[in-house]
C-alpha cells in the first residue's frame, strides 16, 4: 500500500493534460495545531503532479517514465478536518529538449477558495539509465 492510499487520495483523471484528485481530510492528516498538515498537501501536489508527467511521457515513448527533481508549495489558507479537497495538476513548461518538464498544481476547498499551490519539476531520463528491475524511467542506483 503505498502512500496515496494510505492518504486516501482519490485518483479522478490523469491525461497528459491534467490529473485530478480529491481527499477528504480527517483526523489523521492534522498537524498539532489541528490544521492540516503541510506535508500531506505537498504529497498531494506531488503525486498528481507525477501521473500527470509520466503520462505525457508516455505520450512520447510507452516505456518512458519521470523522475521529481524538486517542489514547492505555498499556503494559502488554513484546513481542518471534514474539508474535501480537489487537487488538479498541469503542465506549464515542457522544456526545450524532452527531457524536462515543469507542472503546476493548485488545492481548492469547500467555496473554491485556494487553501496551497505547488510547483514540481521533473526530469525524464533515458532507459539507457535505468537500473535492471528498476520501474521504467527510473534512473539506477549510484
Amino acid at each position: 500500500m503505498g502512500l496515496d492510499a494510505q492518504l486516501g487520495l482519490e485518483i479522478l483523471e490523469v491525461t497528459a493534460q491534467v490529473a485530478r484528485g480529491r481527499l477528504r481530510v480527517d483526523e489523521r492528516h492534522l498537524q498539532p495545531m489541528g490544521l492540516l498538515h503541510g506535508g500531506v498537501h505537498a504529497a498531494c501536489a506531488e503525486a498528481l503532479a507525477s501521473y500527470g508527467a509520466v503520462a505525457a511521457a508516455r505520450q512520447r515513448d510507452p516505456d518512458a517514465g519521470a523522475v521529481g527533481l524538486e517542489n514547492h508549495t505555498s499556503f494559502v489558507r488554513a484546513v481542518r478536518s471534514g474539508a474535501e479537497l480537489r487537487i488538479e495538476a498541469v503542465p506549464v513548461h515542457a522544456g526545450a529538449v524532452p527531457s524536462s518538464g515543469r507542472w503546476r498544481s493548485a488545492t481548492t476547498g469547500t467555496g473554491s477558495w485556494p487553501a496551497r499551490r505547488s510547483g514540481c519539476s521533473w526530469c525524464f531520463p533515458e532507459r539507457s539509465d535505468a537500473a535492471p528491475g528498476a520501474a521504467p524511467g527510473y534512473p539506477a542506483k549510484r
